[in-house]
């Protein structure tokens, strides 16, 4: 079951990436010194920033956690990328959000949907592959 969520999971983020190369082609993303009217409803950028990129952070120690409660403990590679992934993460949902200067900048929410459902998977892919995989 986990193992068929991977596999779908993976799938999803290569179309979805394939998919999100060719428009931005054609598109630029309207956030930041690129942000416009027009793309529905918004949020302030910093809070935007802090939900999308939170999932990053809580799926894939949720993913290290099943793992233990499965028995599975973590190799010593797996915990050093768990460490750089989480500070890396961190960094982003928290310390570059809180430098963030508060301003009138809007973030959409179909963006922040979007990332939010990609960090969400690419939390899920890493964490099972590090941590799961091995079951």
């Amino acid at each position: 079951m986990v193992a068929e969520a991977y596999r779908l999971s993976i799938m999803i983020l290569f179309g979805c990436g394939l998919l999100v190369f060719v428009s931005l082609m054609f598109l630029t993303a309207p956030y930041g010194r690129h942000g416009r009217p027009g793309w529905g409803l918004s949020l302030r950028e910093k809070r935007g920033w802090q939900i999308m990129e939170s999932p990053a952070v809580i799926v894939i120690a949720a993913c290290l956690l099943v793992g233990w409660d499965r028995g599975l403990f973590p190799s010593l590679v797996s915990a050093m990328f768990l460490l750089f992934w989480e500070i890396h993460y961190v960094y982003r949902t928290v310390i570059f959000t809180s430098l963030m200067r508060e301003g009138q900048k809007q973030f959409p929410i179909l963006l922040v949907l979007f990332a939010l459902i990609f960090n969400v998977l690419n939390g899920f892919v890493n964490g099972y592959h590090l941590f799961l995989d091995h079951a």
